[in-house]
């Protein structure tokens, strides 16, 4: 598809401006980072299916793109959820997501190995998609709890960045699941990807605007209770999948 490419092409320019700029004009420090990271690794997402055929299945370069991709933006919604002082995520919420990282991870990185009766029970692309989604699925339980728990900044700037990261996320969610059932990736979810990816670039420039100096006036309940519901509904998700 013509238009996919031409799609591609104009995020990954939009990371690269998005990000150098972030770096060398941005405001705070406190996300400055953060967003120079999700900048790169959409404009390094966008380069790869560029070279990836369209309607293949997931792995191998993809997988690592597809992680690659959630890992930044993963950060970032840790980061507006911890707050201006590092403080408003309660600790064991956030070791707790952290051991579930490494657990998944440490998953794909065992089907490298020949173990040809695991194979033949889980195949190695079976694990990459349900690896995927489990960190899908986390992340969108956390971006939850920022929306439902943050009490923030009248013009709702860090909603903006939030909302962002649940489109990218989100899509990456049902392209998943889709690649579970069909074993491929159809080129209209692909399609749905890409503008996704765009229109979440175009909310993180109007929360720029908004926050030129990306202040982080937020404030999110410490309590671990509080992210109960969130991660109990991903794990009924789970059981149901």
């Amino acid at each position: 598809m013509l238009a996919l490419t031409y799609l591609y092409i104009l995020a990954a320019a939009a990371g690269l401006l998005l990000g150098g700029y972030s770096l060398l004009a941005g405001g705070g420090r406190i996300l400055r980072w953060r967003i120079a990271g999700v900048m790169a690794a959409v404009a390094v997402w966008s380069i790869s299916y560029l070279l990836i055929p369209t309607g293949s299945s997931i792995g191998g370069l993809s997988m690592l793109v597809e992680l690659l991709l959630l890992f930044t933006w993963y950060l970032l919604i840790e980061r507006l959820l911890r707050g201006p002082y590092l403080q408003s995520m309660p600790e064991q919420v956030r070791q707790g997501a952290r051991w579930i990282w490494a657990l998944v991870l440490l998953a794909c990185v065992a089907t490298l190995f020949p173990l040809q009766e695991v194979a033949r029970v889980f195949p190695d692309a079976d694990v990459y998609l349900v690896a995927l989604l489990i960190l899908d699925l986390l992340a969108l339980a956390l971006a939850a709890q920022f929306f439902g728990e943050a009490t923030i900044d009248r013009e709702s700037s860090l909603k903006l960045i939030c909302l962002a990261a649940v489109l990218v996320v989100g899509s990456q969610a049902v392209m998943t699941t889709v690649s579970l059932l069909s074993l491929q990736v159809p080129p209209w979810l692909m399609l749905l990807r890409v503008v996704s990816m765009i229109v979440a670039l175009a909310l993180v420039v109007a929360a720029w605007r908004r926050n030129p100096q990306w202040s982080l006036a937020a404030f999110i309940s410490p309590r671990a209770r509080a992210y109960a519901s969130k991660l109990m509904a991903v794990g009924a998700q789970l059981v149901l999948i």
